[in-house]
């Protein structure tokens, strides 16, 4: 089992991580306690590992670590079923290992996080297997290697266990020779696009919470803002929700000219007209009336493109994957279960959003042609469905040229008057974006408020050059600082079997880890009832 406190150079730790769980699992007799014991020992990973949602609530970064834990006692009873029907390990593990992070990516909207596969963010060779069956196939294959390491430790030597050796190293080969093709095909399917520039501003949630910061904070974004537009850049890209304000035209003609709305929309708009096409976060609402009363009947977190003609797009994008708790409230509608769950909340007041219903695609003109693209806003860049159906529309069956990822990630850093100081939630998510590049081999381009701001290009390669920027060119070192960059997007034309297809096996893996699981549990007690007559 493995994640990263830091996910820099654990890439070799990843082919062994799952070896002394396997053997354990194997070679001792599993009763309820031992059972126990790795529910706690799993519950304590995640308790380090995520030690960042504690920043929002010590209560739910408890409760989530809890959680997450169930999965090694179900993982070891799988484990010990197939073991007992003789199913070789370097398949066995797989099959077990890829049907636990399944459900993690399902239940309670999904924790796409740490998965196996995670751990290869910069072997590009052995990640672009993922344009086929997405990141899955990278933990599989990972798993795989585990399970034959295993092997070693439990087994004797004999032909079957050089047969299944051989068949792991061709399997690896094939990967890896699949990967280069992937790599050195796409010299000529990748296009230079036009100059963007991602904006960095480092900004401390407590100061983002005050509406009374909302003009200093925009005046400064287009501070750094007009340096990337001197620098060459055609697009700016601002962070998730930086515009403290809601902008969307069917809310602001109900407001009046003077109210803060209006007023953030105009600096936005002006600034736009004739610099630049820029694409903000903010709030958007629908308006209702209610007992004679206009009254907001929804929010929703949203990405606003002004145009150089100083008009806002047609169209919004608003966030259809809202994170529990931060976002909405589970089973909210039950009042004295919503009284409990609001401890679990970063808020002292219920903010509820509703998710989106459209996977809106922005155009932008540059020169004589128009260029595509959609964007991700924050958790939705852990989600490979959304970012699928984000990157290709499968009805026009078109592909983006690109896609901007903008995020907030201010919640998940230490901050007091001297400063920000990051936590591995910044790297973590970065080597979690890396996936959505090579799952479509689409370029994204991150603009995070803390950090990780970044370039993907569609072959995962997290960009260390640009045209120009203030950044630092070493992406580890752009965590809790204030800078932008600016660089020609790639666009490459492939479109991939997982952008069409998606993760279309993920309910068989689903359904079957339950049954070897539940096998497991009836084999570990039978064994145990044996044991005591």
């Amino acid at each position: 089992m493995i994640f990263m406190q830091e996910p820099y150079n654990i890439s070799l730790l990843g082919w062994v991580a799952l070896v002394p769980l396997t053997v354990a699992s194997l070679k001792l007799r599993i009763n309820k306690w031992l059972l126990l014991l790795s529910y706690l020992i799993l519950s304590g990973y995640w308790v380090v590992n995520i030690y960042w949602i504690g920043y929002i609530s010590n209560t739910g970064w408890i409760i989530v670590s809890m959680m997450m834990g169930i999965y090694w006692p179900f993982s070891i009873a799988a484990l010990k079923y197939l073991h007992s029907k003789k199913m070789p390990l370097p398949l066995a593990l797989p099959l077990v290992w890829i049907g636990a992070q399944s459900w993690q990516g399902f239940i309670m909207g999904g924790f796409n996080w740490g998965f196996l596969g995670h751990s290869q963010y910069q072997n590009l060779h052995m990640i672009q297997i993922a344009d086929i069956f997405g990141e899955p196939a990278v933990s599989f294959i990972v798993a795989m290697v585990n399970g034959m390491v295993a092997s070693l430790f439990i087994s004797k030597a004999s032909k079957k266990m050089l047969s299944q050796a051989a068949l792991v190293i061709i399997t690896l080969c094939a990967v890896w020779i699949y990967g280069d093709i992937a790599i050195k095909n796409s010299q000529s399917t990748i296009s230079q696009g036009p100059l963007v520039g991602v904006i960095q501003p480092n900004i401390a949630s407590s100061d983002k919470e005050d509406m009374a910061n909302a003009i200093k904070i925009v005046d400064d974004m287009m501070a750094l803002s007009q340096e990337a537009i001197d620098a060459g850049a055609q697009i700016i890209v601002w962070p998730e929700t930086m515009v403290l304000g809601i902008i969307n035209k069917e809310f602001l003609i109900y407001c009046q000219k003077d109210a803060i709305d209006w007023h953030l929309h105009h600096k936005i708009s002006e600034f736009a007209s004739n610099r630049c096409n820029l694409l903000v976060g903010a709030l958007s609402a629908d308006v209702e009336v209610e007992d004679g009363e206009l009254i907001i009947a929804h929010q929703y977190n949203s990405a606003f493109l002004y145009q150089k003609d100083s008009k806002q797009f047609a169209q919004r994008y608003d966030k259809k994957y809202l994170v529990p708790f931060g976002e909405y409230i589970p089973l909210a509608s039950n009042k004295f279960i919503k009284k409990i769950l609001m401890h679990f909340v970063p808020y002292d007041h219920d903010y509820s959003l509703t998710p989106g219903k459209n996977y809106t695609s922005f155009t932008v003109k540059d020169g004589k042609k128009n260029y595509r693209f959609a964007t991700m806003i924050c958790y939705e860049d852990t989600n490979p469905e959304i970012a699928r159906k984000l990157a290709y529309n499968s009805e026009q069956k078109k592909k983006q040229d690109w896609l901007f990822d903008i995020s907030n990630d201010g919640w998940y850093v230490k901050f007091d008057d001297a400063g920000i100081y990051p936590s591995s939630e910044l790297s973590q998510r970065t080597a979690i974006n890396v996936f959505r590049a090579v799952e479509n081999h689409i370029a994204v381009a991150r603009s995070v408020n803390t950090g990780i701001s970044c370039i993907i290009d569609s072959n995962g390669k997290i960009r260390d050059t640009f045209k120009a920027a203030t950044l630092a060119h070493n992406f580890k070192e752009r965590e809790a600082v204030s800078g932008w960059l600016v660089d020609n997007i790639p666009i490459d034309s492939r479109v991939t079997i997982f952008s069409i297809a998606g993760l279309w096996y993920k309910w068989i893996f689903m359904l079957i880890y339950p049954i070897f699981a539940i096998g497991g549990f009836f084999l570990i007690k039978n064994n145990n009832k044996l044991r005591l007559q």
